[in-house]
């Protein structure tokens, strides 16, 4: 199965933590300078990966206004990141009717419910906040992911092409790189499970070209190629992966299967006796 390869300066991340002005729309009218001040605060140590500073702060807020949106919003998510789901959605839920037209609350929603096995729900969300935002990233991820777990290779590939064609068109130099090296990466391998192994190739070719250095990428090119009998062609993929470490155990492997698929017998037990 297609997953989303955990590295964030490659594929798009999907939890979004609004900017300041985004979120001071959706805070309450009634809020403090205090309350607002505080939630600044928690979204900055969130935005910097130190989330028990800003779940204390979050809570804090909660202590003080238990219904306020963005306190429940962010907190879930915090949840979430932590592998909490269960606890996320329980925040999450007292969020959703203010934060009914948030795009980035139903994506992080859609998120914690696809983790705690709510795919049907999750797809709802995710939806939703395409339905709010037709360009927002990280929903397109996820629901193209979400899509592809349940074999619908079509629709999946059409929202990757989307992402790949809303990152490519970004004025963060980047983004237009990395963030499309993903979304290319996603692309060329729904292709390959509709068996559109040309377009596949063209996807993930143009995912290596974007970063070099995205091993995922070449070793699902390899098996795209190796599928089509272009085995030295593969072969040639994984190059820059043994010139880094000519000791990688998938790289090795995965030659050693490449040369099975050309005939050469002889040439993957090569292959293997390097692996073992």
């Amino acid at each position: 199965r297609l997953t989303n390869p955990l590295n964030p300066k490659i594929i798009n991340q999907v939890l979004t933590l609004g900017k300041g002005a985004k979120i001071k729309a959706m805070t309450p009218a009634s809020d403090s300078a205090g309350l607002r001040a505080r939630l600044d605060r928690g979204l900055a140590h969130h935005r910097a990966g130190r989330t028990l500073e800003a779940e204390r702060l979050y809570r804090g807020i909660l202590a003080d206004a238990p219904l306020h949106p963005d306190a429940l919003h962010y907190l879930g998510v915090v949840l979430h990141q932590r592998g909490d789901s269960a606890a996320a959605i329980g925040f999450l839920e007292k969020a959703a009717v203010p934060l009914g037209a948030n795009p980035d609350f139903h994506a992080n929603f859609g998120l914690a419910l696809k983790n705690a096995g709510r795919a049907a729900r999750a797809k709802d969300h995710f939806s939703r906040a395409l339905a709010l935002a037709p360009g927002h990233r990280g929903a397109l991820e996820a629901l193209g992911l979400a899509l592809g777990e349940d074999g619908d290779w079509a629709a999946a590939a059409a929202l990757f092409r989307r992402l790949a064609a809303l990152d490519a068109g970004s004025a963060d130099p980047g983004l237009a790189a990395h963030g499309s090296a993903g979304a290319h990466y996603l692309l060329g391998s729904a292709l390959a499970e509709l068996g559109q192994a040309e377009d596949a190739i063209a996807g993930l070719g143009e995912a290596i070209r974007l970063d070099p250095g995205f091993a995922e990428a070449r070793f699902r090119l390899a098996a795209v190629l190796a599928d089509g009998r272009r085995c030295d062609d593969a072969a040639a993929v994984l190059g820059p992966i043994f010139a880094a470490n000519p000791k990688d155990l998938r790289a090795l492997t995965t030659m050693a299967d490449i040369r099975a698929r050309a005939g050469d017998a002889a040439g993957r037990e090569a292959w293997l006796a390097r692996a073992r």
